[in-house]
């Protein structure tokens, strides 16, 4: 009898989100200056700048849950695989010529010559902070060559990100479970990863029916999107808190730096 293989894959399907309903589009600016920039832009071109800033966002809270405990009920890893899963659709999976495409479960043990090898929170986590990091660096990739007319790779990097940041979002999403994988085989750690992946996949798209709106890493960038709002009313105080130090530190950065 064939022994099965550990799961290492999951699809994300094309039709994972509405058509039409529930999609988050870029509010208009009272600011007269920020109207005038955005008008400069190239269509397509401000939505891109949002992700932009907000897997920043991301990144920097990664960045923090990695380096200390934020003792927040799990509320920003699960609040962000949810944004990071469909920001990882609208880039990867919504206009694929295929019914689903294909994203990389976290490795929560592995099996060498017979000995078991288990993930542990604090080596997950680690790899969040570096996909997330890596997103960042991609989506800002993305955004200057749009807004510069390149189109050659544009669609290439388009795919790359949503691959990369889907995968972050599946590790972000099992850290809820990756200390109880301990003392399993390698198979049933990944059956877990997998079941918990999909309910990832799952609560990502009901969440529309508390937020408001299908949560994505572009809203992290207006203050008044609902899942900022959500955000702000709904998170325990600890998870506010490390919203508030990102967009702080990501402000600062665009001061100093500029756009």
């Amino acid at each position: 009898m064939t022994e099965k293989l550990p799961y290492s894959q999951l699809n994300l399907p094309k039709y994972h989100l509405s058509a039409e309903d529930g999609h988050y589009s870029p509010y208009a600016s009272r600011d007269e200056l920020e109207r005038e920039r955005r008008d400069n832009l190239r269509p397509g071109s401000l939505i891109l700048e949002q992700q932009y800033y907000g897997v920043g966002i991301a990144s920097s809270m990664v960045s923090e849950l990695e380096k200390k405990d934020v003792d927040d009920g799990g509320f920003t890893t699960r609040m962000l695989a949810m944004t990071g899963i469909n920001s990882s659709w609208y880039s990867f999976a919504r206009n694929s010529d295929v019914m689903s495409r294909r994203l990389g479960l976290p490795k929560m043990s592995e099996e060498f010559d017979g000995i078991a090898y288990s993930e542990t929170r604090e080596g997950l986590l680690q790899k969040c902070n570096r996909g997330m990091f890596a997103s960042a660096i991609m989506a800002g990739y993305l955004y200057d060559m749009h807004e510069y007319g390149i189109k050659v790779g544009e669609r290439a990097r388009e795919v790359a990100l949503g691959k990369n940041l889907g995968n972050t979002s599946l590790s972000l999403a099992c850290l809820d479970v990756v200390d109880t994988t301990k003392h399993k085989s390698a198979f049933d750690a990944q059956d877990l990863a997998r079941e918990h992946s999909l309910r990832l996949i799952e609560s990502s798209r009901t969440a529309a029916d508390q937020i408001g709106t299908y949560p994505s890493m572009a809203q992290f960038a207006e203050a008044d999107s609902e899942l900022m709002v959500y955000w702000r009313r709904f998170a325990p105080n600890e998870a506010v808190g490390l919203l508030n130090r990102a967009v702080e530190g990501w402000s600062e950065a665009k001061r100093t730096f500029g756009e």
